[in-house]
């Protein structure tokens, strides 16, 4: 990457360990954005690495954005060395303006079965914007959860304001916790 012309770094393995977060956040802190490009293979493992890396920056303010190699047909792992074997730092960038954030990325994963009552898909809601979104600043928050995922969800804005608002109450509770006990300020989940 670096010969193409792309500044990287490399956890040498499938995902940087969490005692290197703060090293790669220190690295990261005058950056706007990160791009995280994982091997992509059968087993889910660089996803997984690529998710909680993005999840420390992002927790950190850095926006984090997930490209994902395109995997030829027959092969069980591609990693961006293959990649680049075969592609030009033009195709790079390619991926790299189709990348999606690490709350989009979640928002795309989940599935609202076709015959989901509003009750069930209300409750999944909840249970996304709760638990899913837990490291999202406050500001991004709102507006994702009032605008996208509720689209994702199906529900109407008036519908789910209450939630929100509950929820929101929960995230403030949450964070003058951590405040005080002198943990970070959102918990990563």
């Amino acid at each position: 990457m670096l010969q193409a012309g792309f500044p990287c770094i490399s956890p040498v393995t499938v995902q940087f360990r969490e005692k290197d977060h703060q090293k790669l956040l220190n690295l990261t802190k005058e950056l706007k954005r990160v791009y995280i490009c994982n091997d992509n293979e059968l087993n889910d493992a660089g996803l997984k690495g690529a998710l909680n890396t993005a999840e420390a920056l992002e927790n950190e303010r850095v926006e984090a954005r997930l490209i994902i190699l395109p995997k030829p047909e027959g092969i069980d792992k591609i990693d961006i060395a293959d990649y680049m074997k075969g592609n030009s730092p033009e195709d790079f960038k390619g991926l790299m303006d189709s990348s999606v954030s690490l709350w989009q990325y979640k928002l795309d994963k989940q599935v609202i079965n076709q015959g989901a009552t509003v009750l069930d898909r209300h409750r999944a809601f909840r249970s996304f914007i709760s638990i899913g979104l837990a490291g999202m600043s406050f500001d991004e928050w709102e507006v994702f959860v009032s605008n996208e995922v509720a689209d994702k969800f199906k529900l109407k804005k008036k519908n789910i304001h209450a939630t929100i608002s509950e929820v929101s109450k929960e995230r403030i509770v949450s964070k003058n916790k951590s405040n005080i006990d002198g943990s970070t300020v959102e918990t990563l989940i």
